[in-house]
């Protein structure tokens, strides 16, 4: 967890946890040269006693010369706010103060006081909400924290008790916090109430949790390289939407296909929050299901099955005002020019974007716009008429891109797919006795 010349910043309430562990810190600085500060956070709550909280911190560390930084936010109203509890509110603000001071600062490690039975109250925690086998493993010794800074918990493998007996043992006082004694949150009631019956029948029940969390965390950990292994192979992302290969995911086994498709939710989400195993039910039975289906989940997010394949996206449809504006917008960019002039039997230019019709063959005006219902073409001069919608179809055009696929259409009937193909309706033939020579380009 050390290195020599670390800055660490220490998480300091004032209670029993967080006192050990600045004391050991600080017992070890010479040795390691470490460089220590310590924050406390103001919650709002409490009036006085938080008060006196912050003030008995800042008078530890002053004693040993350990930079102080002292922080305050009203909870309840952040609580309010986000539409959150307070505890969740609480967290939230705490590490974002933790972030802020150790990038102003240059702290690279942040250690914060969770002990066993913390990891212990997480996992009961966790599993009476509903967890996977990632809510388990609770607690990692040392993780990533953001911008390649670390997190460290030293003080995990040690039971409350034993922090205390240890401060008692070097005339270390601390600050005790009373709602910690109260059952309204439920954490407080798994450590009152679940923890002392699981010690009751087991009085290493506590070390046995912890041995279990760092088993399934070894796991956590295999799988995920597994898991990116796959995601490398099957995802791909593409600006606010992920494709996903159906092919791919065949072969998988059906615990690391959920793991999968539950990462994709989370990428294009950019967050874990409000994602369900139903919501990875859902996309499971989209990735197995028929071509065509779709399905809503969280945050605006949609998927779609196409062929072999499973869009993600953020669902950005907008207004029909706002859709003809862009429209409007993309045809000022557009330069169509047109010439008729007779036809002699002069090569016909294959040009991608420059194409010859036979003029005579034209019946209304025509118009450059994007798909509607009914349109159609020809597949041969002698018929085979085909609906645009089948040729989307069977050539594997995703949806969201068959709008934006530009048309020049004589009322329903389609002489140009541009960048695809022309009707054979109105191709150049021997008996063509006027040609419409049409070029488009992008005038960007």
């Amino acid at each position: 967890m050390l290195e020599r010349g670390d800055r660490i910043l220490i998480g300091l309430s004032g209670g029993a946890d967080s006192v050990c562990l600045t004391q050991v810190l600080f017992e070890l600085s010479k040795e390691y040269n470490l460089h220590l500060g310590a924050v406390s956070c103001h919650h709002g709550l409490r009036g006085e006693e938080a008060d006196e909280d912050v003030r008995f911190a800042e008078n530890f560390c002053r004693e040993r010369h350990i930079c102080f930084y002292k922080t305050y936010e009203d909870i309840e109203v952040r609580a309010l706010r986000d539409k959150i509890s307070v505890e969740e509110a609480g967290r939230e603000y705490r590490y974002e103060v933790f972030r802020r001071i150790m990038k102003e600062q240059g702290y690279n490690k942040l250690a914060v006081a969770h002990n066993a039975d913390d990891r212990a109250e997480t996992m009961l925690f966790h599993l009476t909400r509903g967890t996977g086998i990632a809510g388990l493993c609770t607690m990692e010794p040392v993780r990533d924290f953001f911008e390649g800074r670390k997190l460290i918990r030293p003080l995990l493998w040690q039971k409350k008790a034993e922090i205390e007996k240890w401060l008692q043992g070097k005339s270390v006082s601390w600050r005790v916090d009373r709602t910690n004694e109260e059952d309204n949150y439920t954490r407080n009631r798994i450590r009152h109430r679940v923890i002392p019956e699981l010690s009751a029948i087991n009085d290493r029940a506590v070390e046995h949790m912890g041995e279990a969390a760092e088993q399934i965390g070894e796991i956590c950990s295999y799988l995920k390289e597994e898991e990116d292994s796959i995601f490398k192979k099957a995802a791909k992302k593409e600006k606010e939407r992920l494709v996903i290969s159906v092919p791919l995911l065949k072969e998988v086994h059906i615990y690391m296909k959920k793991a999968f498709l539950y990462r994709s939710l989370c990428e294009l989400a950019e967050s874990r929050k409000d994602i369900t195993s139903g919501h990875v039910k859902i996309l499971l039975d989209l990735v197995e299901g028929p071509t065509g289906r779709e399905a809503h989940f969280m945050k605006g997010i949609r998927g779609r099955k196409e062929y072999d394949s499973v869009i993600l996206c953020k669902d950005s449809r907008e207004p029909v005002e706002n859709m003809e504006k862009k429209s409007e917008d993309f045809f000022k960019r557009i330069e169509l020019s047109m010439e008729k002039y007779p036809y002699t039997g002069q090569e016909i230019s294959k040009n991608e974007y420059t194409k010859h019709f036979d003029c005579d063959k034209i019946q209304s005006k025509l118009c450059l716009r994007f798909w509607k219902e009914g349109d159609f073409f020809y597949l041969r001069e002698d018929g085979g008429k085909k609906k645009l919608n089948r040729y989307f179809i069977d050539h594997k055009i995703p949806v969201d891109e068959r709008d934006q696929i530009l048309l020049l259409a004589d009322g329903s009937h389609i002489l140009w797919i541009v960048g695809h193909r022309i009707s054979a309706y109105y191709k150049v033939t021997d008996s063509t006795k006027n040609i419409l020579e049409v070029t488009i380009k992008n005038k960007g």
